[in-house]
């Protein structure tokens, strides 16, 4: 959540969920369920709506 409000603070920023370090796909076991859990979560915490796209 510290992320996503650093991110909201900013004029404009994009955070990878299944990336490592060197920008290298791992694998996320639930990615269905992050995409219900996390803008709710945002919403709930924050107050604010996010954007959030599985890319394959």
């Amino acid at each position: 959540m510290k992320w996503i409000c650093g991110f909201a603070n900013a004029y404009v920023g994009t955070i990878f969920i299944g990336k490592n370090d060197t920008g290298n796909v791992v694998d996320l076991k639930e990615a269905k369920k992050l995409l219900e859990e996390i803008p709710n979560k945002v919403k709930d915490t924050l107050g604010i709506l996010v954007d959030v796209n599985l890319h394959q």
